[in-house]
């Protein structure tokens, strides 16, 4: 039977891993060759449709959002053309900790901690922190990669605390006893994995079959750990979840703390990794030192193990590439170059620096985990194991640094974005000076109060407000006009009658807050991937990975466009994400714009296009000159009347109705009047 292949690009292999929703199949990708992956198919038709699409849309969409190296990573998404199954593509984990536990039993509390506590709760503890809850904590779901590296999977029954909204309930898809017993009705959700995690260890260092909750119970009183751990996991696994730590992040506090204090009191042995001097070096620190080869041994020795950081060699020569097997290692007081063989680190020499250099580079580094000695290995072997250890965790720090800065850079775009949005908000905060007014009297739809001080400036136009002394507006308008020590305010809202004798007229900057508060929260859509459109945040980032497709027709410019303007059109249009135009007033931009959206509607009559702006000018001449090319088009103008220029008022909602509804009538007199004569009816 020939390899089932999804959309033409990944070769499922025999064998998936099948659970309740989904089955798991080990795949290559065709388009990555030597790339192996996990695909995830959604059982169609197994489950009720409605559930197995809340199952895929939640994962798909949390893994998105959760980039932590202890969590499962999503590559990719779809449906499959044939079949209509939907499916995740995840990296490939060979194994899990239901078969890692048969055949390599956990030796007591600390191994465990190290190995997979600290790096699952260090896990949930993100997802806390976003506001995802996992729900479905057990050892299927805990994947230990060929490096030992754990990642958390299976996001299938989890929840977005503030995002989803509760239209299909998965609460019954749980995995007893590791999920807790009483009902998820909202109240204690993050407790609900403290709980799975406390469960989750007692699996782990106990030889209770773990089949209900009274087992849970067996387990905890045969638990073998210290008491102060004892405790915590017993608050973890309580039936009442207040009494539980309240998330991942408080419990991970809590444990840190005392293995803190246990490490203090019992430091684990750390590997060896061997030295040798070579004859060059030692005669540089001689001269520099003035004493014999043991002394300086001794002294090297003290500088590394004092704590030191190691990273590839960098040659200037060859154009900033690693130099093959050449480190320098950062200690406190000098800085070497070894090579590396297979059971130990050449020095090849040694240079002092300055103490503030030396540390800026081991901030930059790798931090070595290893005790340090001159001589030649005891144990070949364990020597060559840390040397290989050494040498890959190197590779996969300065991959992950190199990762991390290309996150940065990709973050700076938000950031810049995030602080200009602060800017404005302390600049409208800053704008806020109120005027004291002593006495006011109203005529019609206007109030004119005597202020006790002149403004410093001309606030004409300006919106102001009158508040209580509850800090509500009551009354708020647009300054007409100062004169001499009188305030003109014609009135949008609020009765003067509510007004107190004597108060203060403020700056009325909620508009401007509102429109603040909805560029933050579209910010912070794009950048956390929450967007209607879901690669807008990489297309921004990324721009070199906007699509566009040459033109397999000859475009017929409808308005007289230079050489320029004409290649701008031609790219718009054959654009297929976005793009970015630029160029200071009077280059043409209003033309272009109308360009494009006549040449859209002469492709699709039936297409809709939104235009904004953040000037209401800019709208305004784009719609006056579109009208003026073609005066059939249904076009709206939404805004504040009092700000849309006069050419384009008639465009407005509220001075369209009126015309709407005499042609709708004038329609239905006319279906009336045949519809009638056709039935013989009285008109």
């Amino acid at each position: 039977m020939p390899p089932r292949i999804i959309n033409d690009q990944y070769v499922l292999l025999p064998n998936p891993r099948s659970g309740g929703m989904a089955d798991v199949y080990k795949a290559n990708d065709y388009n990555k060759e030597g790339c192996v992956v996990a695909i995830k198919i959604f059982k169609h038709g197994q489950i009720e449709s409605g559930i197995q699409e809340e199952s895929f849309r939640r994962e798909k969409q949390i893994l998105g959002e959760l980039k932590h190296s202890n969590i499962i990573e999503l590559f990719d998404s779809g449906k499959d053309k044939l079949t209509g199954e939907q499916f995740l593509v995840l990296e490939w984990v060979e194994n899990n900790l239901t078969g890692f536990l048969k055949e390599h039993p956990l030796e007591g509390w600390d191994s465990y901690w190290e190995r997979f506590a600290l790096p699952i709760l260090e896990a949930l503890a993100f997802s806390h922190k976003r506001q995802c809850i996992h729900r479905d904590i057990k050892p299927n779901n805990i994947l230990i990669g060929l490096d030992g590296r754990i990642k958390l999977a299976d996001f299938g029954i989890s929840k977005l605390r503030s995002y989803f909204s509760p239209t299909v309930t998965l609460r019954e898809f749980v995995s007893r006893p590791f999920t807790p017993p009483e009902e998820d009705d909202g109240c204690y959700q993050y407790t609900r994995d403290v709980f799975s995690f406390g469960v989750l260890t007692l699996k782990c260092l106990t030889d209770i079959d773990l089949v209900d909750y009274k087992s849970v119970t067996t387990a905890l009183e045969v638990f073998d750990a210290p008491p102060e751990i004892i405790e915590i996991i017993e608050r973890s696994v309580a039936t009442d979840p207040a009494e539980r730590p309240p998330n991942a992040e408080a419990l991970l506090a809590e444990l840190e703390a005392i293995q803190q204090k246990r490490s203090s009191r019992q430091l684990s042995k750390k590997a060896i990794c061997y030295l040798t001097l070579t004859n060059s070096a030692l005669n540089i620190l001689q001269k520099e030192l003035q004493v014999f080869e043991k002394e300086i041994e001794q002294i090297l020795l003290e500088d590394l193990n004092s704590g030191c950081a190691i990273t590839k060699k960098i040659d200037s020569k060859t154009n900033g590439s690693n130099s093959e097997n050449k480190y320098s290692i950062f200690g406190f007081s000098y800085r070497y170059l070894v090579a590396v063989e297979q059971d130990r680190l050449i020095i090849i020499n040694a240079h002092s620096f300055s103490s503030a250099t030396l540390e800026q580079m081991r901030e930059r580094s790798w931090q070595a985990p290893y005790e340090f000695r001159f001589g030649k290995p005891i144990i070949k072997w364990e020597a060559e194991e840390v040397i290989v250890q050494l040498k890959q965790e190197i590779e996969e720090y300065e991959i992950d640094l190199k990762q991390s800065r290309l996150e940065k850079e990709k973050e700076r775009i938000f950031q810049v974005w995030g602080d200009i949005l602060r800017a404005k908000t302390d600049w409208e905060k800053l704008r806020e000076k109120s005027l004291k007014y002593t006495t006011f009297n109203f005529e019609g739809n206007r109030v004119v109060f005597q202020l006790a001080e002149l403004p410093e400036e001309d606030i004409n136009g300006q919106s102001r407000h009158i508040k209580n002394a509850n800090g509500v507006s009551i009354l708020g308008g647009d300054v007409m006009e100062v004169v001499a020590d009188e305030l003109y305010l014609y009135v949008k809202y609020g009765q003067p009658d509510r007004l107190p004798q004597s108060g203060e007229i403020q700056f009325d900057t909620r508009m401007a807050e509102n429109a603040l508060y909805r560029q933050k929260s579209a910010l912070d859509s794009i950048r956390y991937n929450r967007a209607v459109r879901s690669d807008l945040r990489n297309l921004i980032v990324n721009p070199e990975e906007v699509r566009s497709d040459k033109l397999d027709f000859d475009i017929q410019f409808i308005q007289n466009l230079n050489t320029s303007q004409k290649e701008v059109v031609k790219s718009a249009i054959s654009s297929q994400d976005f793009l970015l135009v630029q160029g200071p007033p009077g280059t043409g931009k209003t033309t272009f714009i109308t360009e494009i959206i006549l040449q859209t509607l002469k492709k699709d009559p039936e297409a809709k296009i939104l235009l904004s702006s953040q000037t209401h000018v800019a709208l305004d001449n784009a719609l006056e000159r579109l009208q003026k090319m073609d005066s059939n088009l249904k076009l709206i103008r939404i805004g504040n009347h009092e700000r849309v220029s006069d050419s384009v008022s008639s465009l407005l909602l509220e001075n369209q109705m009126e015309k709407w509804q005499k042609n709708a009538l004038e329609h239905g007199k006319i279906f009336l009047s045949n519809w009638s004569a056709s039935n013989e009816i009285s008109q």
